[in-house]
């Protein structure tokens, strides 16, 4: 329990609050620790510098090739003759106007003849020939 404690006081009063120990690895020598020595290499530059190059390169083909597809899906739809959607919705509202015009103008003529008493299903009178 002794150690305990003296472990405990020796932790800064930070931490103790916490009850976070935090431990920090021995120190090393100065000829253990490897340091990266900075190089200007003249090679190492200029592939950097290429492959920034390309990779500009790639994204202006990238556009261009995204503009090349568009324009042509744009021309297989004019070839196609394909109509708008709102020329579609016009056209549609057109056929179902003279549709329920057909209707109005069907149940007014079978008015009429119901009020001449004749048979919707009978021939016109006019359009026999009588044999003679």
């Amino acid at each position: 329990m002794t150690r305990q404690r003296a472990l405990w006081r020796s932790i800064p009063a930070l931490n103790r609050v916490a009850g976070i120990a935090i431990v920090y690895p021995p120190a090393r020598r100065e000829a253990e620790t490897f340091k990266m020595t900075q190089t200007s290499n003249r090679f190492f530059d200029e592939i950097g510098r290429l492959m920034n190059d390309a990779a500009g390169a790639a994204q202006g083909v990238k556009r261009e090739v995204d503009t090349v597809v568009r324009n042509q899906a744009e021309k297989f739809l004019r070839d196609l003759d394909v109509v708008k959607r709102e020329e579609f919705e016009v056209v549609k509202d057109m056929a179902r106007l003279a549709r329920e015009e057909n209707e109005a103008l069907k149940a007014r003529i079978a008015a009429l003849e119901a009020r001449l008493g004749v048979s919707p299903t009978a021939p016109d009178a006019g359009s026999l020939k009588t044999a003679g």
